[in-house]
């Protein structure tokens, strides 16, 4: 009982961490780039685990390089890369701090041939392995062919530091991400054009703000559980199509937001955090409803620029959880298995290539 309430309060902080980290965040951004102008140089448990990817052995951690490859120019695929199919479990130092990171590479992989990139971020207390067997992301990949990161916050419980300075321990996330696509796109044929986030929880608030903060190299976002927006941080970015999941007995991050949730942590509303992106992409702010399961209404706004459009699947009756996972967490609330927020998103992802 003691390991459940300890795990609740964690994961309950997450949801705190979502809002405080929008106004933060924009301060960051400006004093990274003021220290890049200055210097030239750029430094670069939410989840539970399900069947993992069989016929995959675990592999050991190795150290990455994270330069590009001589010839290779920024925002290009690099299809001289020599990195191998599998599952890789890698590490690269970003701003001083050696960060690991699993990343899967499907069978069809072939360096001649650029593939698109999707980040899965775990949630607060969490950890890569929890996040790659409950999303089961790898077993998608192999399937449609694309090559997945699942990186590993850092801290003790592990988080993403959305939210500033002010935190003890804090690393700079953003940069680390920014720095992980460049190291990944120096040993494989990524597609520049197809890089996207998506995440729950903390992480789904790492995905959502990497729309803002990475907004030139993220192609679309997933966020689930957590989708926050935040003007100061987005006013300078262009349009990001958004495909958001949340459920109404979310007890963490509560879909009404306000001063609710178990500990009554305040969070900004999922509805208010879609209509902002939806003006934030110049779209038609007529909210567009279907009913598409018995528990699942799809909440849309279209007509918007550059075809990001802004979507949000609600879960009725459904908890802190990943929709379609195949591991009910009765502590977290409903597991909807009417449809899978893994599909859904790459469906979603693979209809919107950076512009």
């Amino acid at each position: 009982m003691r390991i459940r309430q300890t795990a609740l309060l964690l994961l309950a902080l997450a949801a705190s961490l979502l809002l405080t980290g929008c106004e933060k965040a924009r301060e960051q951004r400006e004093a990274r780039q003021a220290a890049a102008d200055a210097t030239s140089t750029v430094e670069a448990r939410a989840g539970a685990p399900s069947a993992p990817v069989e016929s995959v052995a675990e592999p050991t951690a190795t150290p990455l390089d994270a330069t590009v490859a001589p010839g290779t120019a920024p925002g290009t695929a690099n299809c001289s890369a020599l990195g191998e199919p599998g599952l890789h479990i890698e590490t690269l130092n970003a701003g001083g701090v050696d960060r690991t990171y699993r990343l899967y590479v499907p069978a069809s992989y072939d360096a001649s041939t650029a593939m698109p990139l999707v980040l899965n971020f775990h949630g607060f207390a969490s950890n890569a392995l929890e996040q790659e067997r409950y999303t089961d992301f790898p077993s998608l990949a192999e399937r449609e062919g694309f090559i997945v990161a699942t990186p590993e916050g850092t801290n003790d419980p592990q988080r993403w530091y959305i939210y500033g300075q002010a935190e003890a321990g804090y690393v700079d996330d953003f940069a680390f991400v920014d720095q992980l696509i460049d190291a990944i796109s120096a040993r494989y044929c990524i597609d520049p054009s197809r890089i996207y986030a998506t995440g729950i929880s903390n992480g789904g608030g790492m995905s959502s703000l990497l729309g803002c903060e990475l907004n030139h190299r993220i192609a679309a976002i997933a966020p689930v559980a957590g989708s926050p927006y935040s003007e100061l941080l987005c006013r300078d970015a262009g349009p990001m199509p958004v495909v958001a999941f949340h459920g109404t007995d979310d007890e963490l991050v509560p879909f009404e937001g306000g001063p609710g949730g178990r500990l009554g942590l305040p969070v900004t509303g999922v509805r208010g955090n879609m209509r902002d992106w939806a003006e934030h992409n110049g779209c038609n702010l007529t909210l567009q409803t279907e009913r598409i399961a018995e528990d699942v209404v799809l909440e849309s706004y279209g007509g918007c620029a550059d075809g990001a459009g802004v979507h949000l699947y609600v879960i009725e009756g459904g908890g802190h959880t990943w929709p379609g996972a195949s591991r009910d967490i009765a502590l977290l609330g409903e597991t909807t298995q009417s449809i899978s927020a893994t599909e859904i998103a790459w469906r979603f992802f693979s209809d919107h290539p950076r512009h």
